[in-house]
């Protein structure tokens, strides 16, 4: 099997089994390994383009622990069908961080249970999700603070303690700074 970056995966093979079950294995920061079993069958069918879309993520997930190289993949340009874009979101799993970001839209940010696999979802403001992705990075940009933000939020903040210590003071029905 070959995923988009060109690697040959030889061991795709040993990883599928007859009851279409899929072992994964992952470590959690604390050192813990965690195995588990995940069945593509029943309900999702044959894994299709699942498969291979796990793999580019994991070629993704070891290049940002080898190296700190982030990247992204777009689900939106990928040939998934539901089924298989639910049986990667499955394999993948829920972490412990959530995340949603109110601009022109919704934008959920979801960690997955690999540390550093982020599910990205953006919706319109009808709520139609408009994109999709998994970022793999240690924080996921558009939970970053800029620059400019910050300066005009601090000074927001400094407004607004202005406010309420004068506030205050006439509370006190003192003149001097609290």
């Amino acid at each position: 099997m070959k995923d988009t970056h060109g690697l040959v995966s030889s061991a795709t093979s040993q990883y599928l089994r007859a009851d279409n079950a899929t072992p994964l294995s992952c470590r959690c920061s604390q050192g813990i390994s965690i195995t588990s079993e995940v069945s593509f069958g029943g309900a999702f069918g044959a894994p299709g383009n699942a498969l291979p879309v796990l793999y580019q993520v994991l070629a993704m997930a070891e290049a940002l622990l080898a190296s700190g190289q982030t990247d992204s993949l777009d689900l939106g340009g990928l040939p998934l069908s539901p089924q298989e874009l639910d049986a990667v979101r499955l394999a993948l799993g829920d972490g412990e961080v959530q995340a949603n970001i109110k601009a022109l839209g919704l934008t959920r940010v979801r960690e997955t249970a690999v540390p550093g696999l982020w599910w990205i979802t953006h919706h319109n403001q009808a709520g139609e999700i408009i994109g999709e992705c998994i970022e793999v990075t240690l924080l996921p940009e558009i939970l970053s603070s800029d620059q400019r933000s910050l300066a005009l939020e601090i000074e927001g903040l400094r407004s607004r303690i202005a406010g309420l210590a004068s506030h205050a003071r006439q509370r006190n029905g003192q003149g001097e700074k609290v």
